[in-house]
C-alpha cells in the first residue's frame, strides 16, 4: 500500500514537473522565496493592527511563534523520516527527470515547511479577519490561492512531491486551528467580557 502510494506520489511529481517552460522555471523561484514575501508579511500585520488595535502585538507574536512551530514541526518530521527530497533521489536523477532551477535544499523533504508554513498562515488571517468582520472575510480567500501557488512552485521546482506539500498544508492548517481556538479562548474572548 505504502509502495503504491509512493510510486502515484512520483509519477504525479513528473506530470507537474515536467510542465516546465521558461515563463514558468522564471517565476516559479521568486514565489518559493520566502522573502520576496516580506511586503505581504508587512500587510498582513498591518490589516492585523487595523482590526484588533491594542490587541494585535500579542496576535502578530502568537502568530509568528506558530509559524516557528509549523516551520520546526515540518523540519522533525523531515529528519525523522527522512524521505529524500525528488531532486536527491537517484532514480530520478539516473532519468533526468529532476530540474531544480534554485538549488535543492536540504536532503529530505516530506513534509514541506513551505506548505505547511503558508498554509497556517493563509487560515489564521482568514480565521482572524472573519472573526473581527463577518460580513467582508471571503475576500481574504484570496490567501488560500497565494499558499496554492507556493505550494505548486515547490512542486515545480523539483524539491518535493506533491504528497510532501499536501501533508504540509495539514500539518500547517491543523496548527492554525489549533492556534486560532487558544488565540479566542484564553485571549481574545476574555479581552471581549
Amino acid at each position: 500500500m505504502l509502495d503504491d502510494l509512493l510510486r502515484m506520489d512520483s509519477e504525479l511529481f513528473l506530470s507537474i514537473h515536467h510542465l516546465r517552460n521558461g515563463f514558468f522555471d522564471f517565476i516559479m523561484p521568486w514565489f518559493s522565496n520566502r522573502w520576496i514575501w516580506i511586503p505581504l508579511y508587512a500587510f498582513l500585520a498591518y490589516k492585523v493592527y487595523k482590526a484588533y488595535n491594542t490587541k494585535a502585538v500579542v496576535i502578530m507574536l502568537t502568530v509568528a511563534l506558530m509559524i516557528v512551530v509549523s516551520d520546526q514541526g515540518a523540519n522533525f518530521f523531515k529528519n525523522s523520516i527522512q524521505r529524500p527530497r525528488p531532486c536527491n533521489n537517484p532514480e530520478l536523477l539516473l532519468h533526468g527527470g529532476v530540474i531544480t532551477p534554485d538549488g535543492c535544499g536540504g536532503p529530505f523533504g516530506f513534509f514541506s515547511g513551505h506548505a505547511s508554513n503558508v498554509f497556517a498562515l493563509s487560515l489564521i488571517m482568514i480565521l482572524l479577519m472573519r472573526r473581527k468582520d463577518i460580513d467582508r472575510w471571503k475576500p481574504w480567500l484570496w490567501m488560500f490561492a497565494w499558499a496554492i501557488v507556493v505550494c505548486w512552485s515547490r512542486i515545480y521546482m523539483g524539491v518535493h512531491y506533491p504528497g510532501d506539500v499536501l501533508c504540509g498544508a495539514i500539518y500547517g492548517s491543523i496548527i492554525a486551528g489549533v492556534v486560532y481556538i487558544l488565540l479566542t479562548r484564553f485571549y481574545l474572548d476574555k479581552q471581549d467580557a
